[in-house]
């Protein structure tokens, strides 16, 4: 398990199967541009103003991570659970939350725009109908 993380400037980084674990860690700022992060637990970490952009965190565990103002512009976000998490203020345009948890997440002046949200639990609790992109239906 990785107790911490200091991946600040990686083109793409990728986190080994065996240390995927980085629950609370302080990635702040962290240029984590289109990184490998399937499956990742990155519960309770500080991502506050990380670029993900076009990462891959399918299946990750965000509850209660801190993304305000992070990038994830295209990143894939399916079936990830963002549960109470923080993403006010971030760029979430064109990325993937398809079944994505995104129950009681803090989401003001987030930007969906041509964000896919077919099949997510919005933060109210119901599921995003077919066609939802950009928000929820």
């Amino acid at each position: 398990m990785i107790t911490h993380c200091a991946v600040l400037d990686a083109q793409t980084a990728s986190f080994p199967d065996s240390t995927r674990s980085c629950p609370g860690c302080d990635l702040r700022r962290a240029r984590l541009f289109a990184a490998e992060l399937v499956g990742a637990d990155l519960r309770d970490a500080d991502l506050y103003w990380a670029n993900l952009k076009r990462a891959d965190l399918r299946g990750a565990d965000l509850r209660e991570a801190l993304l305000d103002s992070a990038d994830l512009r295209g990143a894939r976000l399916d079936s990830v659970d963002l549960r109470e998490g923080v993403l006010q203020g971030a760029d979430l345009r064109g990325a993937f939350f398809k079944g994505a948890d995104l129950r009681d997440a803090d989401i003001a002046e987030a930007d969906w725009q041509n964000a896919v949200l077919t099949g997510a639990v919005w933060v109210d609790g119901r599921v995003c109908g077919g066609g939802s992109v950009g928000r929820c239906k």
